[in-house]
């Protein structure tokens, strides 16, 4: 390499060594002081932070006493789901309205009979009035 000073990717690629040592770290006193300040932050970030022994064993402790207890049930929050469908149910039905009794009509069934009749025979479908015009209908 010429006496360039290496751009931080040069410096990285070093650090994870993708780049072989030229001897220009050690000969450029800028590129140096950049690599040393580089691999004492990469320490820093890699070094495991100090975590009391106790601290961890009443963690150990506090997860092996979990796996020990029994387990809950969840049957609670499932009774209590059918609980409030039940109530809504007898709630809608008490308030639904009574039926309303069907009037009384005082006339004899011949005459029921005959009206029924006479609405039904008169009504002819709108589909049938384009085929009669083809046709002879005679009534």
């Amino acid at each position: 390499m010429n006496d360039a000073h290496w751009r931080d990717d040069d410096l990285i690629d070093r650090l994870y060594g993708l780049r072989p040592a030229d001897g220009h770290l050690e000969g450029c006193e800028e590129c140096g002081r950049r690599w040393r300040e580089l691999e004492e932050r990469r320490g820093k970030t890699l070094a495991a932070p100090a975590v009391p022994e106790a601290f961890l064993a009443s963690q150990r402790r506090a997860v092996f006493g979990r796996l020990r207890a029994p387990e809950r049930t969840r049957a609670w929050p499932l009774a209590h789901g059918f609980a409030a469908a039940a109530l809504l149910i007898v709630a809608v039905s008490i308030n639904r309205p009574a039926p309303q009794a069907a009037p009384m009509i005082a006339s004899s069934d011949a005459q029921f009979f005959s009206e029924v009749f006479s609405s039904i025979s008169g009504v002819e479908p709108s589909a049938v009035a384009p085929v009669e015009g083809l046709f002879e209908v005679s009534r």
